[in-house]
């Protein structure tokens, strides 16, 4: 049974990774964020749903210095070290389940947050919602492929109170269909065990 995630797990979650997270998730960030960068087109105006430290976006701002920079997060410790990493961005601190925000953006991104969420076709309308509509969104997720990463999505249901549900491919093509085409997709491999389904995708 997938159990009901409540924001404050997520945040005390991430609260207790903030210091070290660059450092423990490496090889995700340089495989997803690298990615995004092969693959992003001058932006203009962007938005980091769940930017965690602003990574992201601190690449975005080296490679784009004229680019307009959102980052939304819940977890004040990771917002902290995002100002710090980059300060020309605008930050917010909110619930990602409950976005307010009405404004639209050339390049939305959503990287590993999806797992989190009760309601991940509300997030994937939400997305759609934030783009513009020559816009793109970028979307990365754990992929649920491998007999190994089935047995721990089974675990992380179980006994990880900050996670909702991951999906296979074919599922979250599923979830995506009705919002948005798929312009490019990819499967990531940080290591042996870890698998990232990664999209850019653009309105339906």
């Amino acid at each position: 049974m997938t159990q009901a995630v409540k924001f404050e797990s997520i945040r005390r979650d991430y609260k207790s990774l903030a210091e070290n997270y660059e450092k423990r998730w490496a090889g995700f960030i340089e495989e997803a964020h690298g990615w995004v960068l092969e693959h992003l087109n001058a932006p203009q105006g962007v938005i980091d749903v769940g930017c965690g430290t602003g990574h992201l976006l601190s690449l975005i701002n080296e490679q784009y210095p004229d680019a307009g920079l959102t980052g939304l997060d819940g977890t004040p410790e990771m917002l902290a070290i995002a100002g710090n990493n980059v300060p020309q961005a605008m930050f917010r601190e909110i619930d990602l389940a409950r976005i307010d925000i009405k404004g639209q953006f050339d390049s939305v991104f959503s990287v590993n947050v999806l797992h989190h969420l009760n309601d991940p076709e509300a997030h994937i309308g939400l997305l759609h919602s934030l783009c513009a509509d020559n816009g793109a969104v970028f979307l990365c997720d754990f992929a649920i492929e491998s007999l190994p990463l089935k047995l721990a999505e089974q675990y992380w249901r179980a006994f990880h109170p900050a996670h909702h549900k991951s999906f296979s491919r074919k599922e979250l093509r599923g979830i995506l269909s009705p919002y948005f085409t798929v312009e490019k997709e990819e499967t990531l491999k940080p290591d042996k065990f870890w698998c990232l389904q990664i999209y850019k995708l653009r309105k339906s």
